[in-house]
């Protein structure tokens, strides 16, 4: 593993005004962000609570304080990472410049945020993370509300001109493996560019 990025972010050591909430708050952070940093450095292979707390900058003991085990962390990890995704989904149908670029614009949003945070990306799409307890139900649910997002809205901007619009499901899985083939080759910075191919997969 690389240096820790988020070493930058400790707080002071030994005596301090620091409230305990804030304290428990910063590492509960850097603990969800470094166990993120392992899935896509190393994937699921990779994950042991002594890799997440180096890539966090806490020690074991404060890990523990956080979490029961590793699997609370990457569940957790997982559900940091999803209402990321779904608030860039919501932001995207919000600022549509139109109605019939709700989709589009839903997917460029969520594709800038991978883009800015590739790591997030490898945590909502990681097939072999399916084998942590809970995940796979959390993962249904994300799809469940991400579809459920996109086709409010584009049905909403639908009814206006006359036509309907059906979002299958199915769909909004399958974009799971299309992200996580493109960051396994290397193109998170691309993916912005990317985002019309992803909505036509989406609205075929």
């Amino acid at each position: 593993m690389p240096p820790s990025p988020f070493a930058e972010f400790q707080l002071p050591r030994g005596r301090h005004k620091i409230p305990p909430d804030q304290v428990r708050a910063n590492q509960r952070w850097r603990l969800l962000g470094g166990c993120a940093e392992v899935v896509a450095e190393a994937g699921y292979g990779g994950l042991t609570v002594g890799a997440v707390s180096e890539a966090a900058a806490v020690s074991k003991a404060t890990f523990y304080q956080q979490f029961g085990g590793l699997p609370d962390c990457v569940l957790a990890t997982y559900e940091m990472a999803s209402a990321n995704a779904l608030a860039a989904t919501r932001e995207g149908c919000d600022s549509a410049a139109e109605p019939a670029l709700v989709v589009p614009s839903a997917v460029g949003s969520v594709l800038a945020l991978v883009a800015e945070e590739p790591a997030l990306g490898h945590v909502l799409t990681d097939a072999a993370l399916d084998d942590v307890e809970g995940l796979f139900p959390a993962r249904d649910e994300f799809a469940h509300r991400c579809a459920s997002i996109l086709a409010t809205a584009e049905n909403e901007s639908a009814a206006e001109e006359g036509r309907h619009w059906r979002l299958s499901l199915h769909r909004v899985r399958a974009t799971k493996g299309w992200l996580s083939s493109s960051l396994r080759a290397g193109l998170a910075a691309a993916l912005p560019a990317r985002a019309p191919e992803l909505a036509q997969l989406l609205s075929a």
